[in-house]
């Protein structure tokens, strides 16, 4: 029995997939699967349904939720899995049994090999990236999905710019510049993967194009937020005017947070707001 959460939420057994029939449901299983092997409190559950607006028959409804899915749970082999007391339910599954967890799992075998062996590294993070079908916790309801979805994405594509940084430590800049050229643009705020990017361009000969994702990016942030780009961004974008030959190397300037491992992203931080330009969208 494997779980997923990072596509539609539902369970494969055997090669075939089934989805609990209601949303609401598939939003109780999925909260459950991001607190495996957690008591988690009928209250929690309330609050992540229905974020402080619950109505009247929320606790009735969470135990019909969850007599759904024990149902289906031990309709496939799955007995025992869910269990209920006075502290709240209880779901008991292996890290290789749900998707999520398994992502985790790779991402922790590549940062402790990366040093060492960063093939390794990049192929076991291939594979924990694989994992994501997207959209994530596709199919369930709950107050709680929206901001679930938003920490769900930034883990992934923090976990794709250590692959990245992996793959230009491998020399395969042609690779990295085929695959996440279109990545920059889908989401052009990961100034890390946009230095990523740049930088494969350069090694591969594409200086031109590398300077035009920079000056893409500078309008962008000029014109709708009235910011510049990160010092790291605009040091990568020098260098490359300047044809450094140090861009050539490991830990080039603007490699975002070095290649010498794959650590954490570090957030993007723009520099001055400029003045004259356009305010931030509101909420900012």
């Amino acid at each position: 029995m494997f779980f997923t959460v990072l596509g539609p939420v539902g369970l494969t057994v055997a090669g075939r997939t089934h989805v609990l029939r209601r949303a609401q449901t598939r939003g109780l299983l999925a909260f459950m699967l991001l607190r495996a092997n957690r008591v988690v409190p009928a209250e929690a559950l309330i609050e992540a349904l229905w974020g402080g607006a619950e109505p009247r028959t929320a606790r009735s409804q969470v135990q019909n939720g969850m007599s759904a899915v024990r149902a289906q749970l031990r309709a496939h082999g799955g007995e025992g899995m869910l269990s209920s007391g006075p502290a709240g339910y209880l779901l008991t599954v292996a890290a290789e049994q749900v998707d999520h967890a398994l992502f985790e799992l790779r991402r922790r075998e590549a940062r402790a090999s990366a040093g060492w062996s960063p093939a390794g590294a990049a192929a076991a993070l291939r594979a924990g990236l694989e994992l994501w079908r997207g959209p994530v916790l596709g199919g369930a309801s709950g107050s709680y999905v929206e901001p679930a979805r938003a920490r769900l994405l930034d883990r992934y594509l923090t976990a794709r710019e250590e692959f990245v940084e992996l793959e230009l430590r491998l020399g395969r800049h042609g690779e990295v510049a085929a695959e996440f050229l279109a990545a920059v643009d889908e989401h052009p705020g990961r100034e890390r993967l946009r230095g990523q990017v740049m930088l494969a361009l350069y090694r591969s000969g594409r200086q031109v194009e590398a300077l035009r994702l920079y000056r893409e990016h500078r309008v962008r942030l000029a014109e709708g937020h009235g910011l510049d780009p990160g010092p790291e961004l605009v040091a990568l974008h020098q260098a490359i005017l300047e044809n450094d030959p140090t861009l050539l190397t490991p830990g080039a300037p603007g490699a975002a947070a070095g290649e010498g491992g794959a650590g954490p992203a570090r957030p993007a931080r723009h520099q001055r707001r400029r003045t004259g330009r356009a305010r931030p969208p509101a909420g900012r």
